[in-house]
C-alpha cells in the first residue's frame, strides 16, 4: 500500500488482551511502502531482538511527506488513545540533520520472517544489511500496549530490499 492512499481518518484501535491494543485499517493491518531510506548504523540486536534504524533524508520532498505521514498516524494514535503527545513513545528520532525511523524485524520462534531480497530481486540474510547501505522497506503496523502510563508500538519490517 502507498501512504498516500491510507486515509487517516479509517483508522480504529480495539482493545485486545492485558494492556494492549489491535490497531485496525479497514478492519487489516496497516501496511505500507516506505521511499528509499537510508541505513547509518547497520543491524543493531538488543534483547534477543533485531532492529533498523533508517535515516530519512529530509531534503526531498517525498521524504518530507513519508515523515508528516508518520507523524500524523502518531497523532491519530494520540487522538484514538485520548493520551497526551508525551505518552506515546514516537518510533521517529529528530537529530540535527535527518530524522530516525526505528523499525523491527519480524520474527516467529525465534527465527526471522522478513522477506530480506537485493534490488535484482535475489535473497539474502540480515547479515547482509550493512550501515551506509539503502532500503526499502514494507512496513506493518498492529498492535499499541500501555505500561506504566505510556504507550508503545512498532513498524515491523514484512520486506526489506537492499540496495
Amino acid at each position: 500500500m502507498n501512504i498516500n492512499t491510507i486515509n487517516l481518518s479509517e483508522i480504529t484501535i480495539e482493545k485486545s488482551i492485558k494492556n494492549s491494543y489491535d490497531i485496525k485499517y479497514n478492519s487489516n493491518t496497516i501496511d505500507f511502502w516506505t521511499p528509499i531510506l537510508f541505513i547509518p548504523f547497520g543491524l543493531d540486536n538488543k534483547y534477543n531482538n533485531f532492529f533498523l534504524n533508517c535515516e530519512l533524508d529530509n531534503d526531498t520532498n517525498n521524504m518530507k511527506i513519508f515523515e508528516y505521514f508518520i507523524e500524523q498516524l502518531e497523532n491519530k494514535f494520540i487522538e484514538l488513545l485520548n493520551i497526551q503527545k508525551h505518552q506515546l513513545n514516537s518510533q521517529l528520532r529528530y537529530t540535527d540533520t535527518n530524522s530516525i525511523l526505528y523499525t523491527k524485524f519480524l520474527e516467529k520462534s525465534k527465527q526471522i520472517i522478513t522477506i530480506i531480497k537485493d534490488s535484482k530481486n535475489n535473497y539474502k540474510t540480515i547479515y547482509d544489511i550493512e550501515k551506509n547501505m539503502n532500503c526499502k522497506l514494507k512496513l506493518s503496523l498492529n498492535k499499541l500496549w500501555c505500561k506504566s502510563e505510556k504507550y508503545y508500538y512498532k513498524y515491523s519490517i514484512k520486506e526489506i530490499i537492499l540496495s
